[in-house]
C-alpha cells in the first residue's frame, strides 16, 4: 500500500532521476532465473508540488518515459503514467485545470492504483500478476521496490515485461528441448546397453572364473608356505631332514614356477574386470554441462571391449592409430557415437557372414568346412584410424575414420540414416535414432560426420571434431 500524504508537511524538492532512453526490444541477457529487477528501468521522480506542465515536458522529452514517480519527503507517493497523464489531459478543460496546478491534484483526481513488486519478482510471476490487473490498468507500468538503494522504486514497462516474458518463454522451452535431447540421448544409450549385455556378462565371467578358479589353489599354496616358514623359524639346525620332507611333500619346486605364473594370471584378469567396468561405466555415463579433457584412443578401445564377445566371432580389429592429442569434449556422449558405429559395423559383417556361410552350407559338408571355404573368401575387417587434420582455415580436428568391408549401405537410402526412427534393422535390433543421435552429438561438438559406402568396398564413417572446441564448425575441405 501506498503511503499517505500528509497535507501539513512540507512540499519535497524536485528529484530527477533519468536512464538512457532503451528501445523496448532491447533487452538484456535474461536466464530463467531472471527477474524484474534485472530489466531495463526507468526512474524520473517530481516532487508533488510541481506543475503538471513539468510532468508534461519531461513526457515530451523522454518518449519512452513510461511514467513518472512522485515523491514526498524522500518517500514514494504514487505513480502517473504516460498513458493516464494524456488520456486526461486530451479530455475538456484538463489543460487549463492541471498544467498550471501542482501534479498532487492531477494524482488525487486520478486516483490510481499501481502494482508495487519486489525487485525479486520472477519475470513470469511479474507478468501473470499484471495481467490479472483490471483491465483498464493492463498496460500501466509497474513500480519495482529496490531494498537497498538511493533510488528504492523504479518503473518498468508493461511492453518491456511482455518481451521479456516471451523470451523467458524461449529459453523455457530451449531448455526443455535439452532435457528431452538428452533423455533421448540416455535412452538410445540405455537400449544399446541392453542389447549388448548378454555379451559384457560373458566378457565379465571368464576373468571372474579365472580368479574363482585360481584362488582355492592360491590359498592352498600360502597354506603350506606359511607351514614351511613356520618350520625354518623352529628349526635350530637350518634346513633339517623335517623341512626337506616337508618340500618333497608340497613340492617345493613346482610350487615355486607355479605361484607367479599364477598371480600373473590373477593380475591380468582383475585387470580385465577393471577396464570392462571402466568402459561400461564412460559409456553409461550422462554428460551435462562439463567437458572433459580425455584421450579419443582410450574411447574407441573401450568400446571394442564392450562388443568383444561379438568380434571374437571371426572379425578381425585393424587399428592405425595416430598421434592424437587430448581434446575437449562429451566423453560419454563420444562413446555413444563409437558405439552406435562400431555396432552397426559388427552387426552388417556378421550379417554378411552368416550370408556366405549359408551359401557355403548348400556346396559342403560340414559347417567347419562351410566356414574355412568362407573365410578364404573373405575375411570380416573393421579398421580404425586416428589422425590430425588441418581445414582451409587452418583449424586443427581430429579425425576418427571407422571402416567395414561388410556389403555397404544402398546408395538411394544412404541421404536418409541420419534422419530420426529411419532403420533397415528389425524392430528388436534397431530404433533408427542411433545415427540421428551420434550426428547431432557431433553437431554439438562442432564437429561433422561423414558417409561413404560402396556396395563392394564396405561402408566408411569420418568424424572430425576440433582440437579446441571454442572453434566454431567449418566447413571441410
Amino acid at each position: 500500500m501506498l503511503p499517505d500524504f500528509n497535507h501539513s508537511s512540507s512540499v519535497a524538492s524536485t528529484q530527477s532521476h533519468l536512464d538512457e532512453t532503451r528501445s523496448f526490444a532491447d533487452l538484456p541477457l535474461l536466464t530463467l532465473d531472471s527477474t524484474v529487477g534485472d530489466l531495463n528501468l526507468y526512474t524520473f521522480q517530481m516532487g508533488l508540488m510541481e506543475t503538471g506542465r513539468t510532468a508534461r515536458d519531461a513526457f515530451a522529452l523522454q518518449p519512452l518515459l513510461p511514467g513518472i514517480l512522485l515523491v514526498c519527503e524522500a518517500k514514494l507517493f504514487g505513480m502517473i503514467s504516460r498513458q493516464q497523464f494524456f488520456s486526461r489531459m486530451s479530455q475538456p478543460y484538463s489543460l487549463e485545470l492541471f498544467l498550471k496546478r501542482p501534479v498532487k491534484e492531477f494524482y488525487c483526481f486520478v486516483e490510481p492504483t499501481p502494482l508495487i513488486l519486489p525487485q525479486d519478482t520472477p519475470i513470469s510471476e511479474a507478468a501473470q500478476r499484471a495481467l490479472q490487473r483490471p483491465t483498464e490498468y493492463i498496460y500501466e507500468p509497474l513500480v519495482v521496490q529496490f531494498s537497498s538503494s538511493d533510488l528504492n522504486y523504479s518503473l518498468l514497462d508493461i511492453h518491456q515485461l511482455l518481451l521479456a516474458q516471451a523470451e523467458i518463454h524461449r529459453l523455457t522451452t530451449v531448455f526443455l528441448d535439452q532435457k528431452t535431447q538428452e533423455y533421448l540421448y540416455q535412452t538410445e544409450k540405455m537400449s544399446m546397453l541392453g542389447q549388448t549385455m548378454a555379451g559384457v556378462a560373458h566378457e565379465i565371467k571368464n576373468p571372474v572364473n579365472s580368479i574363482n578358479g585360481n584362488f582355492p589353489f592360491l590359498k592352498d599354496y600360502i597354506q603350506r608356505l606359511t607351514q614351511l616358514v613356520e618350520l625354518y623359524r623352529t628349526s635350530k639346525s637350518g634346513r633339517s631332514s623335517q623341512i626337506q620332507s616337508f618340500e618333497t611333500e608340497i613340492d617345493i619346486d613346482f610350487l615355486m614356477c607355479d605361484l607367479p605364473r599364477m598371480v600373473e594370471s590373477l593380475d591380468f584378469a582383475s585387470e580385465r574386470l577393471v577396464d570392462i567396468v571402466s568402459s561400461l561405466r564412460n559409456f553409461s555415463r550422462f554428460d551435462r554441462d562439463k567437458q572433459e579433457t580425455v584421450d579419443i584412443h582410450k574411447y574407441l578401445d573401450g568400446t571394442l571391449l564392450i562388443l568383444n564377445s561379438q568380434i571374437k566371432q571371426g572379425i578381425n580389429i585393424v587399428k592405425n592409430y595416430g598421434d592424437m592429442p587430448a581434446s575437449n569434449c562429451y566423453p560419454g556422449q563420444i562413446s555413444q557415437v563409437f558405439m552406435n558405429l562400431l555396432s552397426n559395423a559388427v552387426d552388417a559383417l556378421l550379417e554378411k557372414q552368416n550370408r556366405l556361410l549359408e551359401q557355403s552350407k548348400e556346396q559342403c559338408d560340414a559347417v567347419e568346412e562351410a566356414y574355412n571355404v568362407v573365410l578364404n573368401q573373405w575375411q570380416p575387417c573393421i579398421y580404425l584410424s586416428t589422425y590430425l587434420f588441418q581445414d582451409y582455415k587452418n583449424v586443427d580436428h581430429l579425425a576418427i575414420k571407422i571402416s567395414d568391408n561388410a556389403d555397404g549401405i544402398p546408395e538411394d537410402i544412404q541421404t536418409k540414416i541420419f534422419e530420426p526412427f529411419f532403420t533397415t534393422k528389425s524392430v528388436e535390433k534397431g530404433t533408427g535414432l542411433g545415427l540421428a543421435i551420434s550426428h547431432q552429438i557431433i553437431t554439438n561438438h562442432n564437429g561433422q560426420i561423414r558417409l561413404t559406402s560402396d556396395a563392394e568396398v564396405g561402408t566408411t564413417f569420418e568424424i572430425f571434431l576440433p582440437v579446441s572446441n571454442s572453434e566454431v564448425a567449418t566447413e571441410l575441405d
